[in-house]
């Protein structure tokens, strides 16, 4: 078994100004650090590209501004550590223990952070492209204004999470733990939320164009004034959604489960596809099939739904006193 080089580690202890000349100096040599004990550690601006810090303990340990492209890091503690501003681009993080880092700011473009653990972790204004999250626990994660094109979260827990402002486009969220998550104003144009778990979240503002919400269950989410033009949400189930002044153009409502949805006269349906919805459900179970034995003609939902909303403000207006 492996462990840490002890004179490349005696270096390290030194500050990260003689490591830093001792690894200019020294190029070609490959870094051990396997297993070494790094707690509360100074490690500001450090160059551990490529290092293999496998299993290696950074509790606590200042990383501001470090250069840890393509390192190994898996199987590491970093409860606490501070990483903002560090480079970790192509790094392995994986089966990682995260909690409660500092990531604001930091490269983890196209990176392994699958299976890892990143509870109460800040990854602010990240840039985190092409990185796989798979399978990860993220819960009560700081996420806003990251950059996550296309990466992945499939069956990952991202439970009360912060994506507001997050660019999303063509993340994959599939059969992932999204409840209580807050999305406000992000962009997930093209995303893949198929299979999604997404009850109570916040979509207020977000941009779902031609986003994949099929099977999703958006029960009691907010989709007030979230662009979902070209979406599909075929079998999805929207149980008390919020989907005020919501933009449905062209949208793929087939087989969704719309009970008691809440929607006004600025909901945009106009080409929205449906052959028909269902009105009730119960433990997962969609029942009260409309219409019944046939399916909707084109723009006939559209059409239904707009005569309803008018009749009720109709309704409402004649019942509603003058003052």
């Amino acid at each position: 078994m492996m462990y840490a080089n002890i004179e490349q580690l005696a270096i390290l202890r030194q500050g990260f100004q003689v490591w830093n000349k001792w690894r200019d100096e020294n190029p070609n040599i490959d870094i051990y650090l396997i297993k070494a004990d790094l707690r509360w550690t100074n490690l500001k601006q450090v160059n551990l590209q490529g290092a293999n810090l496998c299993e290696a303990k950074l509790i606590e340990s200042d990383l501001t501004g470090a250069e840890l492209s393509y390192a190994n890091l898996s199987n590491t503690e970093i409860i606490g550590a501070n990483l903002s501003h560090a480079n970790l681009t192509g790094a392995d993080i994986n089966n990682a223990n995260l909690t409660a880092a500092n990531f604001s700011e930091a490269n983890l473009t196209k990176a392994n952070i699958s299976n890892a653990l990143l509870m109460n972790t800040n990854l602010y204004r990240a840039n985190l492209s092409g990185t796989d999250l798979s399978l990860s626990y993220l819960s009560n994660a700081n996420l806003s204004r990251s950059n996550l094109t296309a990466s992945n979260f499939s069956e990952a827990n991202l439970t009360a999470s912060d994506f507001s402002g997050a660019n999303l486009c063509e993340t994959n969220f599939s059969h992932t733990n999204l409840s209580g998550t807050n999305f406000t104003s992000a962009n997930m144009s093209l995303a893949n939320l198929r299979g999604a778990y997404l009850y109570g979240a916040n979509l207020n503002e977000a941009n779902l164009s031609s986003a994949n919400l099929s099977e999703t269950d958006l029960t009691e989410t907010d989709l007030s004034e979230a662009n979902c033009s070209f979406a599909n949400f075929t079998n999805a189930n929207l149980r008390l959604a919020r989907i005020i002044s919501t933009n449905f153009h062209a949208a793929n409502l087939t087989g969704a489960c719309i009970e008691d949805w809440h929607i006004n006269s600025n909901t945009n349906l106009e080409k929205a596809i449906c052959e028909y919805v269902y009105m009730k459900i119960n433990d997962e179970n969609k029942t009260e099939r409309r219409p019944i034995n046939v399916n909707f003609v084109p723009g006939e939902f559209a059409s239904l739904y707009h005569k309803i909303i008018e009749n009720t403000d109709l309704i409402l207006r004649k019942i509603t006193p003058l003052e």
